[in-house]
């Protein structure tokens, strides 16, 4: 579904040219050089201000799908009674597990740059109660993602990163406790190492895609 809107582009610029959504290009930068590095197997989630983003990463592949659009992971169910999804559909993932949840818990905008450091400071039990909640919710999420993909990794990017540090030992008690054994026996739960450049380098890594794949021919 990308390459008509590589194809565009490549007929404007006169420059070999690559497309692909940000979650892909974020699994493969950590994949290659971050917290999955060597791994062959992953699932990515990041988590931003518009929601949860999603890549798997199946033997060394991209998982893609029949039409392009797989691993929209933010939109898996979480709670059918739950708040509507832009999607059109109610209780996805992205809107149980939500930055702006957590904002509204605290009272107030929450240091990006910080989140997790900006949660600690603003502690209250309200905000307490809704990163416990949510940090079940994604737990239970990772599992049901383990259960089907069988990753040896899963990275957690964004405001998912914090909630990993703020409850790490729940998380992964959960996703163990959730997960069809024994495939959570020897899955490691990461934060991304790349943080701002996951994006760029894997952008980069797509560019030179065609040079590493055939440097004769290119």
């Amino acid at each position: 579904m990308t390459r008509p809107w590589a194809s565009l582009v490549e007929r404007a610029v006169a420059l070999p040219t690559a497309v692909d959504n940000d979650a892909n290009a974020g699994l493969l930068a950590e994949q290659l050089f971050g917290a999955a590095a060597g791994e062959t197997d992953v699932i990515y989630l990041n988590g931003s201000t518009s929601g949860i983003g999603g890549a798997v990463g199946v033997g060394g592949m991209v998982l893609r799908g029949a039409d392009g659009f797989a691993a929209e992971l933010g939109h898996t169910l979480a709670d059918r009674d739950g708040p509507p999804c832009h999607c059109g559909r109610r209780g996805c993932l992205e809107t149980e597990v939500n930055l702006q949840r957590l904002e509204a818990a605290a009272g107030g905008p929450l240091e990006h740059a910080d989140l997790a450091g900006s949660l600690r400071s603003l502690a209250s039990p309200a905000l307490e109660a809704e990163i416990d909640r949510q940090a079940d919710v994604l737990a239970r999420g990772i599992a049901n993602l383990v259960s089907a993909f069988n990753p040896r990794a899963v990275i957690l990017g964004g405001f998912l990163s914090a909630l990993l540090s703020l409850r790490e030992g729940a998380i992964r008690e959960r996703v163990a406790a959730h997960t069809f054994a024994p495939l959570a026996d020897a899955l490691r739960i990461e934060s991304a190492a790349l943080v701002d450049d996951q994006v760029l380098v894997g952008a980069a890594e797509l560019a030179f895609a065609g040079l590493l794949a055939d440097p004769l021919g290119v």
